[in-house]
């Protein structure tokens, strides 16, 4: 694969894009119980977990599942470039779509924000590819590397096998490593 980071996320992601739906609910299925099952998300108090588009592995059941346990689920909303944590109560009413990413829903302004983002034990990240080096390629706009540059809590990422680069990514300074990816 190409070590061009522009080319290698849109193979990625047309490879991601290529999962059939039947495939995609049972790996994302797998991956949820796994999640579910991880020492340190049941320990967790409060969570902090990216809201599913683009095929990615799906988090609406897992958030359901989390919420139903009664952790605190916080997820993503861009605000002036940046990420930041709002608190969510259940996925009814409490989204809207981003001005510019539209596809994207995100918390409403109203929700309640994390002011320190080590309250959050355990940020699940979304990832375009990774390899076993735990390197993970997002979507390019840098939000999860600045957003982990001095977080001190747990990062997972979650993927399908599909998603592994058979190489170590190419990696700048900037980017942040995950301490562990869950894969179905």
């Amino acid at each position: 694969m190409p070590k061009n980071k522009k080319t290698l996320r849109k193979n990625s992601l047309q490879t991601r894009q290529g999962i059939k739906p039947g495939l995609h609910e049972r790996k994302t299925a797998e991956i949820a119980k796994k999640v579910l099952a991880h020492p340190l998300v049941k320990k967790a108090k409060i969570i902090g977990v990216y809201y599913s588009i683009n095929n990615e592995v799906g988090t609406v059941d897992l958030i359901k599942a989390l919420l139903a346990q009664d952790k605190i689920v916080c997820l993503p909303r861009i605000d002036d470039q940046e990420l930041i944590f709002c608190v969510i109560n259940n996925l009814l009413n409490t989204l809207e779509p981003h001005p510019v990413y539209h596809n994207l829903l995100e918390p409403k302004e109203s929700n309640p924000k994390i002011s320190d983002k080590n309250q959050l034990d355990v940020i699940i990240a979304p990832i375009v590819s990774y390899d076993d080096n735990n390197n993970r390629l997002g979507y390019g706009g840098g939000f999860y590397d600045r957003y982990f540059a001095d977080y001190q809590g747990f990062k997972l990422g979650l993927a399908f096998y599909e998603q592994k680069h058979s190489a170590l990514l190419p990696t700048e300074q900037t980017d942040v490593k995950l301490d562990e990816i869950i894969v179905g």
